[in-house]
């Protein structure tokens, strides 16, 4: 495809881009994709439920901390070939201004629903499993004597 291609088909699909769409979609995929749910927006749930029960979850923050699976999120949904074939770039097909409005989204969602309790059991059975955990790990290992 020459230049003058390039130009026309990128000035079309900027005229078409919607970034509320694509907030939307990258929400949606990073919410449903087994993978990025399992290594990183969990972990991130019992970061900040261990926060907000310290006293110490700052909400100013709590985006940031986001931003790294939404970062995620878009890469992979390049990656997949989810993304306009026309897009050079995952920066591209969400840029950075849509990734921080669905981290920003993400924090307040989420945040509201560790305080309703949403997470309660869920972290309550996780405590459990680290301090399993730690005990087994702290215990000298047990060596039979020979005879």
């Amino acid at each position: 495809m020459n230049i003058l291609k390039q130009a026309i088909a990128s000035i079309e699909l900027n005229a078409q881009y919607d970034p509320e769409w694509a907030a939307d979609e990258l929400k949606l995929y990073l919410e449903n994709d087994g993978d990025l749910y399992r290594q990183q927006f969990m972990p991130i749930i019992k970061n900040l439920m261990r926060k907000h029960r310290k006293g110490i979850y700052d909400p100013t923050l709590a985006p940031k901390l986001w931003m790294y699976l939404v970062d995620r999120a878009a890469k992979k949904y390049y990656e997949d070939g989810m993304a306009h074939q026309d897009m050079v770039d995952w920066n591209k097909a969400f840029p950075k201004k849509v990734r921080e409005e669905v981290a920003k989204k993400l924090a307040e969602e989420q945040y509201e629903m560790i305080k309703e309790g949403e997470y309660d059991d869920w972290y309550e059975g996780e405590l459990a499993k680290d301090k399993e955990n730690r005990e087994r790990w702290s215990q000298p290992k047990k060596t039979e004597i020979e005879g």
